[in-house]
């Protein structure tokens, strides 16, 4: 070359043209994968409002780590700005994490774990939200042994 660009054709600079692409027929009888499986727990979940929201609650059945079914503990720890949650009334609500200022779930087995269990701390907890409520009860919680306080 000379210094100069050679001149392209319109066509020479389009992308070359391919077939359409075609997809298989859906099939309705194939099973759909377990991936979407969840247990419902029933919970109150109270926004930080004041608002109380009661229905059921969508755990994973089969997380990655550990084994076993999801906890309402894990599902709140997910990095997922919000949790769903159907409505006693039939519908769905998206909750975002930010406005639920308490969850509470009825009828929840504890998970037997006696490693864990031996190594737990049982601490009294009192808390009182922004509108005068006020909750009170226990947690056990693993900390190390100079960390004994439940901000630790």
């Amino acid at each position: 070359m000379s210094g100069r660009l050679a001149s392209r054709s319109v066509g020479d600079q389009l992308p070359l043209r391919f077939s359409p692409l075609t997809f298989r027929s859906l099939a309705t009888t194939e099973p759909m994968n377990d991936w979407g499986f969840t247990n419902k727990v029933p919970a109150e979940v109270v926004l930080a409002e004041g608002i109380v929201l009661r229905g059921d609650l969508h755990l994973l059945a089969r997380p990655a780590y550990p084994p076993g079914p999801e906890t309402p503990l894990e599902m709140l720890c997910r990095a997922d700005p919000f949790f769903s949650l159907t409505l006693t009334d039939g519908g769905v609500a998206f909750v975002p994490k930010a406005s639920a200022a308490v969850v509470g779930c009825r009828d929840q087995v504890v998970l037997a774990d006696p490693d864990r269990a031996s190594a737990a701390r049982l601490i009294g907890l009192e808390v009182v939200l922004h509108g005068g409520a006020e909750y009170r009860g226990h947690a056990s919680f693993e900390l190390p042994p100079s960390r004994g306080r439940a901000l630790d």
